[in-house]
């Protein structure tokens, strides 16, 4: 596996994100994610859609990576994983890795994701990584990349807006 340069430094956030060493609600989360105490943020729970939470291994600031197996349900009669399947867990480990960088006043909403399939995923181990390329003050870009053995099967490119929680009236 390849792993991508981490093009975002800490030293390069905007001036109102936390550094490393602040405490946020959200790498709480990634900290219970790896120490498998929370295993899946309330909208992929609540919809039975068991993406690969529970397989972060370790986050640092801007990146996650860990190992997964994908469950036998994923899999098409041809045993090529379902890419909405793969889209879906793609889609999450973005947002984890872009917790690891944003203050909690912050929601990430996903505006924009290409997927440049490059082999089938079928159900064997899968090794995931999340890299935050670039921060904004409004937006992250956030590559995802999956390996099996020594094959990149796809990478995955995603906008994310960053923008203030709104609160749903009652």
């Amino acid at each position: 596996m390849v792993e991508v340069e981490l093009l975002v430094r800490e030293s390069d956030r905007p001036a109102e994100f936390p550094g490393l060493e602040i405490k946020t609600k959200y790498r709480k989360v990634l900290d219970e994610v790896v120490d498998g105490t929370d295993i899946a943020p309330i909208p992929i729970a609540t919809m039975g859609l068991p993406f690969a939470t529970p397989c972060v291994a370790s986050w640092e600031y801007g990146r996650l990576s860990g190992v997964y197996t994908p469950p036998s349900h994923a899999a098409m009669p041809t045993g090529n994983i379902f890419g909405g399947y793969l889209t879906g867990l793609v889609d999450q480990w973005a947002g984890l890795a872009t917790y690891s960088v944003i203050p909690d006043r912050l929601q990430v909403l996903t505006v924009h994701m290409n997927m440049d399939f490059k082999a089938p995923a079928v159900i064997a181990e899968t090794r995931l990584q999340a890299s935050v390329t670039t921060l904004t003050e409004r937006k992250a870009i956030v590559q995802v990349l999956a390996w099996q053995a020594d094959i990149l099967l796809f990478e995955a490119n995603l906008v994310e807006v960053l923008a203030p929680w709104r609160i749903k009236a009652t």
